[in-house]
């Protein structure tokens, strides 16, 4: 048997708030012990192939107590235990684990995550492997779980925004170290002093309430809150997010475009949070350029998703033979899937709605196509 991976936690909000597309499972318990062998997860990773998984029962119990229907309450489970874009923990004897995701709203679908994407946020604690003299020993187990899961849709601002702020709450409770600055892209200046006269409810943390969220969406976030004249130093194509009207007058004039206005006089610092990290998240959407080309008549190009963003679904490069084994008779015209239909919209220039296909083995099969 081949080692286990490496523990895999992260902090990268970017990834968290970005919801994942969920795949069906058969047998939970086959799943989960499987991923016990494979998945770097901090609650899997800490397991062995021969302790208890008997908590699954408990967690996929705790999803259709708050309404999840069995099939998707196994699935959900199983995600969040072995996937999750969330992954954090503390402590040693018993070692606490935090793991979340976002499951992404699938219209096809014909249960609750047809209508709304769903978060899932599972708290576990796991005491390790014992080993007594003369008694057998003990492989390391689960000892409690709980799990919270609430419905919403990542692409409204307020959602959004208030997901990721709760995310700051976890990150204090499971410390994580930040990232080196040369880790980060982008640049987001935030020029001014949150703690003015006449501010609502500016915290004492406010600075290193930023700094979190600078490391954990992984941009090179620039406080600016000196008292001078002197401009503010916007590098090209950096973010400036202004605090008050006196750092407006020093910042330079022609990036309106790319400046963002907070005012914690007027704003409750837990809305001014949310809106900078929506003003975060659409910022770091358009850090990479689609490559853009023009379709030619009659030409089918096949894509995998590699990843999903907060606006639209993001493609590899495409390949002009069906990248899975049912063949070009498979792909059926796919209009439940705006974010995709965006993404295709991003890659090519001449993209129309109805030339977007699906596989009609979805869910066992998740390949888009283009028919020009």
């Amino acid at each position: 048997m081949g080692k286990k991976p490496h523990r895999s936690l992260s902090d990268h909000a970017r990834d968290y708030l970005t919801a994942q597309d969920l795949t069906g499972v058969h047998d939970a318990p086959a799943a989960v012990q499987a991923a016990i062998r494979t998945s770097g997860a901090p609650l899997l990773n800490a397991l062995s192939v021969v302790s208890d998984i008997a908590f699954i029962d408990d967690i996929i119990g705790q999803l259709e107590a708050q309404g999840l229907e069995p099939d998707l309450a196994a699935a959900a489970a199983v995600h969040v235990i072995s996937k999750p874009s969330l992954a954090l923990q503390r402590g040693d004897i018993p070692l606490e684990v935090l793991q979340s995701v976002i499951l992404q709203q699938e219209r096809e679908r014909s249960d609750l995550l047809a209508d709304s994407d769903i978060r899932i946020v599972l708290r576990a604690s796991l005491l390790p492997q014992v080993e007594q003299r003369g008694a057998p020993r003990q492989p390391p187990r689960v000892e409690s779980v709980d799990v919270e899961m609430d419905f919403l849709d990542i692409t409204n601002d307020d959602d959004f925004g208030d997901v990721g702020r709760q995310s700051l709450a976890y990150l204090r409770e499971y410390p994580m170290p930040r990232r080196a600055r040369r880790e980060r892209d982008p640049v987001i200046i935030v020029a001014g002093t949150a703690d003015i006269p006449g501010n609502v409810d500016v915290p004492a943390t406010w600075r290193d309430d930023l700094g979190i969220v600078g490391s954990s969406f992984a941009i090179d976030l620039r406080l600016e809150s000196q008292s001078t004249n002197a401009p503010v130093e916007v590098p090209k194509s950096a973010h400036v997010v202004v605090l008050d009207p006196a750092a407006a007058q020093r910042v330079p004039n022609g990036i309106e475009d790319r400046t963002t206005h907070l005012d914690p006089r007027e704003l409750p610092w837990q809305v001014l949070l949310r809106r900078l990290i929506v003003t975060i998240m659409g910022v770091t959407d358009e850090v990479d350029p689609p490559r853009s080309r023009v379709l030619a008549d009659g030409e089918r190009v096949f894509h995998r998703k590699i990843r999903n963003s907060r606006k639209f679904d993001v493609f590899d490069a495409g390949a002009d033979a069906p990248l899975c084994a049912h063949g070009i008779d498979s792909f059926e015209p796919w209009k439940k899937s705006p974010k995709a239909a965006k993404g295709m919209e991003r890659r090519y220039d001449n993209f129309e709605a109805g030339m977007l296909r699906h596989c009609n083995k979805f869910p066992n099969c998740n390949v888009y196509a283009v028919f020009a």
